[in-house]
């Protein structure tokens, strides 16, 4: 018959009070941590202090009956708390992890509390950091992306679904890089801007397009003194809460540059406004701005530089005058005109086709280039029938000569 060893066992909830070394015992039940039942399922060793150790049983075995490597979905009925042991399997990798809130299952990294924020908190002054080239996407189907591009152009680059900033979030470009052009600067934008509230610029401005102001300058009758109005004067660019003294620019103006002069001649000059005055050889031009009658003349829109060597004309016709004093009033100066030349400030645009006014003012131009071709046809017809001419009484003056001598040789042979 075979032998039968036991050990000291027991049903209760209690551990033995006492173990000789060497000696075992168990108590029996389903275990759990702490508790009532905190010492069933559980052998007991005594070691050679007569101390009391648990060694073994089922309560710790239990937690490892699983699948290696797996962790989702394992359940321990033998153990009260349900406790499981992770088994690494062959590749030392768990189907899952979860640490407090936080989940790690297959690619996926997850909080498990309602609404609970996952946070990245690197000590000190470590950071979060995404390796180069590499993409932080947004959204299930990854409509926006960010990365570092480190392999071709060193930046940092957005693709995919428009950015809305919310009202309250300010934007504030900190770099000072300076823009010469359109591709350069702190901030380059290839497409169009749409700007809904005022726009103020420290620096210069320049434009490469068409400039189109649709509201134009302008103010409201009576609303002067709460929004103020704008103008440009000698100086440039004002702003004046008073009722304006004369009319003020409407929509569909001109913004231009504008240089005006005066000149001065030795007698009386009849001009009428709008006239193109243009100087010969010099090639300077303007435009009368007053109609007057005198030995002074105002222009404005002056392109080139007016002298005092050379003849004016007016609209192709010869004024036989020449400056005796050209001065400058301005140069350049920004103006609102509804007319190109500048000469009229203040009637409304309503009232011209700013399209159509540049039109004339080209049939103009080239209506006086046409002039003075014209007249540089005359005058070399002129030189050259001068020169034919000159040419048929040499010519004569030859013949008679000849025959002066011929005559004067007779007479000589008669007398002898």
């Amino acid at each position: 018959m075979a032998s039968i060893i036991r050990i000291k066992r027991s049903s209760g909830t209690n551990k033995p009070s006492s173990l000789n070394w060497g000696e075992l015992a168990y108590v029996t039940g389903i275990g759990s941590y702490g508790g009532t039942n905190q010492y069933k399922d559980r052998i007991f060793l005594g070691d050679d202090g007569a101390n009391v150790n648990p060694v073994g049983g089922y309560y710790y075995t239990s937690m490892m009956e699983h699948q290696p490597g797996a962790v989702a979905g394992v359940t321990n009925t033998r153990n009260q708390n349900g406790g499981i042991v992770v088994v690494l399997d062959s590749n030392r990798k768990v189907d899952q992890w979860n640490v407090d809130n936080l989940r790690l299952d297959g690619n996926t990294f997850s909080s498990q509390n309602t609404d609970g924020d996952i946070v990245l908190d690197p000590n000190g002054t470590g950071e979060i950091n995404v390796v180069d080239d590499t993409y932080l996407s947004f959204g299930t189907d990854k409509d926006v992306k960010v990365r570092y591009d480190e392999l071709t152009d060193n930046k940092f680059e957005i693709e995919g679904a428009d950015w809305a900033f919310a009202n309250g979030v300010a934007i504030n470009i900190g770099d000072v890089t300076q823009s010469s052009d359109k591709d350069t600067g702190a901030l380059v934008v290839e497409g169009g801007v749409g700007i809904e509230k005022n726009l103020n610029i420290g620096g210069n401005v320049t434009i490469s397009g068409v400039s189109t102001f649709t509201g134009g300058i302008y103010y409201q009758t009576g609303d002067f003194s709460t929004h103020g109005v704008v103008y440009f004067d000698s100086t440039g660019l004002q702003t004046s809460t008073n009722d304006p003294a004369s009319p003020t620019i409407t929509s569909k103006q001109v913004l231009t540059a504008i240089t005006e002069i005066t000149l001065t001649f030795g007698s009386v000059a009849s001009v009428t406004t709008g006239d193109i005055v243009l100087q010969d050889t010099s090639g300077a031009y303007g435009i009368v701005k007053t109609t007057v009658s005198s030995s002074t003349i105002t222009l404005v829109g002056v392109e080139g530089t007016f002298t005092n060597t050379y003849n004016v004309n007016k609209n192709g016709v010869s004024l036989s005058l020449i400056p005796t004093t050209v001065t400058t009033i301005y140069t350049n100066k920004p103006s609102w005109t509804s007319t190109l030349d500048g000469g009229t400030f203040w009637f409304m645009a309503s009232e011209v086709d700013v399209n159509l006014l540049i039109s004339l003012y080209n049939q103009k131009v080239s209506q006086l280039s046409n002039q003075n071709i014209l007249l540089e046809a005359k005058l070399q017809t002129l030189i050259k029938d001068f020169e034919e001419e000159k040419n048929l009484l040499l010519e004569e003056n030859l013949n008679l000569q000849e025959k002066y001598e011929v005559l004067l040789k007779t007479k000589k042979s008669s007398e002898q």
